[in-house]
This record gives structure tokens, sequence and C-alpha cells, in this order.
């Protein structure tokens, strides 16, 4: 790993060059990588540009009816089954 001086010039580097939109990205993603709740990051998402589409949805309500009726696992669980790949 860089010495922290090192990160912090390689991060001014890499920020000359955006654009303000992606810069607002950038900043978006550092904030949640500390300080933020998750309800604060699902409220603001990185990438909101586009509309869900119709597929979406239905995978969205699925997803929401799989969970409801417990048809979900944990990744611990998947693991014992795949024998901890």
């Amino acid at each position: 790993m860089l010495p922290e001086d090192k990160l912090r010039e390689e991060v001014r580097y890499l920020t000359q060059s955006m654009t303000a939109k992606e810069l607002e990205k950038a900043i978006k993603y550092l904030k949640s990588l500390f300080g933020q709740t998750m309800e604060e990051a699902l409220s603001y998402p990185l990438y909101d540009e586009e509309d869900l589409t119709e597929e979406d949805e239905i995978s969205i309500v699925q997803g929401e009816e799989d969970v409801i009726a417990g048809r979900i696992h944990s990744l611990d669980e998947i693991k014992k089954q795949l024998g901890d790949l």
C-alpha cells in the first residue's frame, strides 16, 4: 500500500480531469465509505440516471415476495451447501 501522501496525490491527479457530474458521483461514493447509514446511502444512490424498466419492477416485486416467503439463503448457508468453495 502506498503512503498516505502518495494516495492523496493520486486522488488529486485522478479528479483533475473529471467532469462535475463525475465529481458528484465520486463524492457520493466516498461518503458511502464512511459516516453514512445504509438508509442514507440507499436514499442517494450513486447511479440513479436510468428509470426502472417494467422487467426491473417485476423482478423487485418477486424478490420482495421471496424475502417475505423465506425463500432466501445467507451467504454462510450457500457456502455450506457448496462446500465452502
